[in-house]
């Protein structure tokens, strides 16, 4: 095998809760993460020398040892003790600094293709702790679908959504760094509905008329107080979808629908100002 070609999707937050900062200085948190299917696609081809050279098309991303992609290779390649190397060729659909996922994604499609392409047969634990190294998110990536994740969010419960919905995603053009937006949020320890814990069960009870009951993103607070025009995209979105959240920290702006139709009339009134994609979510594979 010398060239493979993956599909690195984005993801949204149905929901997200900061519950409190650890000891080490990051947060736990509770979050159900969901593939959709805005996606980046990713071209690996095998090289003789030992280079790991990345190109990208459709966005200004770092090609350089900076990029997750780049990190994900070198870290897969010190623990399968392959000497190989590698062209990448990222295009770029997902936005950056969205709340999306993007980079995480691209690393964790990069640790699957690469375990194919030089062939070291690493198993899923071990492309799990690897995955983990590289972010919070990244283990989450390794597969689609839907789950509940705690700790940091790499403690991941998948399980079989209930759910069927189209998503609006309005991107403003602001890149959100989510360390600024941990930095920034301030947790609210008299919050009652943080002590509502989630777990697959009870989520697969819920009813999508009941998702802004039982979800919402903390970070809104924070982020909205710093971007108006995010907090007002939202309230626009809310006038005809069942519910709207920020993804993330930010600064991408989701709206989900039953229907088809109400997801395409939202999606062509907000593509007049901003990037909307139209999206579905992708269930495990």
């Amino acid at each position: 095998m010398a060239e493979l070609s993956i599909t690195s999707y984005a993801k949204i937050n149905l929901s997200l809760r900061i519950l409190r900062q650890r000891e080490d200085g990051y947060h736990d948190i509770e979050t159900i993460l969901q593939t959709i299917d805005l996606a980046d696609h990713l071209n690996f081809t095998a090289l003789e020398t030992t280079d790991i050279q990345i190109t990208v098309s459709g966005a200004d991303v770092p090609t350089d040892e900076s990029n997750l992609c780049f990190k994900a290779a070198i870290l897969l390649r010190e623990v399968g003790g392959a000497g190989k190397g590698c062209r990448i060729h990222i295009e770029k659909k997902i936005p950056l600094g969205a709340g999306l996922g993007g980079g995480s994604s691209n690393a964790a499609a990069t640790l699957l293709a690469l375990n194919q392409l030089w062939q070291l047969n690493l198993s899923d634990l071990q492309l799990f702790e690897l995955a983990k190294q590289l972010g919070s998110d990244v283990p989450f990536f390794l597969r689609s679908g839907t789950a509940l994740a705690t700790g940091r969010g790499e403690i991941l419960n998948y399980f079989e959504s209930p759910w069927d919905y189209y998503v609006v995603v309005i991107y403003p053009e602001i890149q959100i760094s989510s360390g600024w937006a941990y930095g920034n949020y301030k947790i609210n320890l008299t919050n009652s509905k943080k002590d509502v814990k989630l777990d697959s069960y009870s989520l697969q009870q819920i009813q999508l008329h009941e998702f802004v009951e039982f979800f919402r993103n903390d970070f809104e607070s924070v982020i909205f107080a710093h971007y108006p025009q995010l907090k007002k995209i939202k309230e626009e979105l809310q006038n005809d979808a069942f519910y709207a959240s920020l993804s993330g920290s930010g600064s991408a702006i989701y709206g989900l629908f039953e229907h088809k139709s109400d997801a395409e009339k939202a999606y062509y009134h907000f593509r007049r100002q901003y990037p909307t994609f139209l999206a579905k979510p992708v269930l495990d594979l």
